[in-house]
C-alpha cells in the first residue's frame, strides 16, 4: 500500500509573482506577514506585488539568516504574538520559507518552537503560507517540513500543516542567484530526486516525479552556473526542484541528507554541497546491492548507473563544489571523527538508511587512502576507528 498527498495550489511560470496581489484578494487575507532575507535584492517584479499587496502587509520579518535557529524562530514568534495575521508570504530561499513555516506554526498552535522541535507537542492550527522561492534547491515550497537547527544540531520539523497553501514558483526569481549558490541548490535537488528513489516508502508517483527531477537537472545546473540568464536552464531548474521537493514529500531524504546535517551546523558549508559530498558515493553504494539505479540510467539515456554516479561526480566539479574535507576548511584532526559521525547518522539517526552508513563511510575513507575498523557490535557502545 502507498499514498500521495499535495493538498496546495502550485502556480508556475516566469512572472507568475505578479498574482501575488490578486490571490491575496480572492483569498480574503486581509493582515499578512511578509517573510524576506534582504528586500532591496527582490526582482522589480516581485517589488511591483509587494508594494500593490499595500495595506494587507502589516509586518515584516527581514534579514533572516541561512540555517535558521529555533531562538530565532523564538524570538520571531514572541515579536509577532501580539500582532495578529491571517497569512503568510515567504519571498526567499529555503531558510526564509523554513522560517515562515515555523514562526507560523508556533503562533498558530500557541506552544514554544523547542515543544514542536522535540516533540512535546502536536500540531493543530496552521496559519495559511504562500510560499515564493527565489532559489532552485530546498523544494519548501511544497514540502511538509522546515529545517532547523536546535541546539546546534540541524533537527527538521514535519507535519501536513506546514504545506504551503499556495506556492508561487518564479524562474524569474533566480536569475539573479549568484553562481555558488545556484550550484549549491542544485545539488540538493540532486540530492532529494536521487535519496527519493532508494527510500523505503518510494512509490510509483514519487519515483517518477525523482526521475524528472534529475533529467531537468543534468539539462539545467551547469548551464545555470555558466549563464545566470539562461532562461530555458533557470526553468529547467526551478522545475526540479518543485519536482523533486514533491517526491520527498512523499518519501523522503536518506543517508546523504543525514551525514550532511553534521557538516552544515558544525561547519557552516551550504546544505546543499554538503548532501553533495557524499551522493555520487551513496548512489555507487546503491549499485552494489539493487539495480534501480541502472533502471533509472536507461531513461535518462545513459549506459548504466555507474555512469549515472559519474555524472553526479563531474557535475561536482563543473559547477565548482568542493570534494574534499579538507578542500571545504575542516581541520584534519576533526576528519576521523566526521566519518564516525556519518556512521552513526545514516545508521541510527535516519532509520531509513540503516546498514548503509558503515558501507558509506568506508567507501570514503578507503578512497582517500584509509582504513575503518568498528567491532561487532555497531550500536551506540560500538569501537569504531579511522585510520589513515
Amino acid at each position: 500500500m502507498w499514498n500521495y498527498n499535495s493538498p496546495h495550489k502550485i502556480l508556475f511560470g516566469e512572472g507568475v509573482v505578479s498574482k501575488l496581489p490578486t490571490l491575496l484578494e480572492e483569498a480574503g487575507y486581509e493582515r499578512v506577514v511578509l517573510f524576506s532575507r534582504n528586500p532591496a535584492r527582490l526582482s522589480e517584479t516581485a517589488r511591483r506585488a509587494v508594494e500593490a499587496a499595500g495595506e494587507r502587509i502589516v509586518d515584516r520579518i527581514e534579514g533572516i539568516a541561512p540555517e535558521p535557529d529555533t531562538r530565532d524562530i523564538a524570538a520571531t514568534a514572541e515579536k509577532l504574538r501580539n500582532i495578529p495575521f491571517d497569512a503568510a508570504v515567504a519571498i526567499g530561499g529555503g531558510s526564509v520559507i523554513d522560517t515562515a513555516k515555523a514562526v507560523s506554526a508556533v503562533c498558530a498552535n500557541g506552544c514554544g518552537i523547542e515543544d514542536l522541535a522535540e516533540g512535546r507537542t502536536g500540531f493543530h492550527a496552521a496559519i495559511p503560507l504562500i510560499a515564493v522561492p527565489t532559489t532552485s534547491g530546498t523544494g519548501s515550497e511544497v514540502t511538509r517540513a522546515a529545517a532547523l537547527t536546535h541546539n546546534g544540531n540541524k533537527q527538521p520539523i514535519f507535519d501536513d500543516t506546514l504545506y504551503p497553501a499556495i506556492s508561487l514558483i518564479d524562474p524569474e526569481l533566480t536569475y539573479s542567484c549568484p553562481a555558488s549558490v545556484t550550484a549549491s541548490c542544485g545539488f540538493d535537488v540532486l540530492s532529494h530526486a536521487a535519496e527519493s528513489l532508494m527510500h523505503r516508502l518510494a512509490n510509483p508517483v514519487s519515483e517518477s516525479l525523482a526521475k524528472e527531477a534529475i533529467r531537468r537537472c543534468f539539462a539545467g545546473l551547469e548551464r545555470c552556473c555558466a549563464d545566470p540568464g539562461d532562461r530555458e536552464a533557470r526553468r529547467f531548474m526551478s522545475e526540479a526542484s518543485m519536482l523533486a521537493g514533491m517526491a520527498i514529500a512523499a518519501s523522503g531524504c536518506t543517508a546523504s541528507h543525514a551525514c550532511s546535517y553534521l557538516l552544515s551546523s558544525q561547519y557552516r558549508i551550504p546544505h546543499g554541497e554538503a548532501c553533495a559530498f557524499t551522493l555520487d558515493k551513496l548512489i555507487r553504494l546503491c549499485l552494489r546491492h539493487d539495480g534501480r539505479f541502472h533502471a533509472v540510467a536507461s531513461e535518462l539515456g545513459m549506459a548504466d548507473g555507474w555512469a549515472l554516479a559519474d555524472r553526479v561526480e563531474n557535475l561536482k566539479a563543473a559547477v565548482g563544489l568542493r570534494k574534499t574535507l579538507t578542500e571545504m576548511g575542516i581541520p584534519e584532526e576533526d576528519q576521523k571523527h566526521i566519518f564516525e559521525r556519518f556512521y552513526r547518522a545514516s545508521n541510527e539517526v535516519n532509520p531509513n538508511s540503516v546498514g548503509i552508513g558503515l558501507s558509506l563511510s568506508k567507501s570514503i575513507v578507503e578512497g582517500m587512502g584509509g582504513r575503518i575498523t568498528v567491532d561487532s557490535k555497531l550500536g551506540e557502545g560500538s569501537t569504531f576507528k579511522v585510520q589513515f
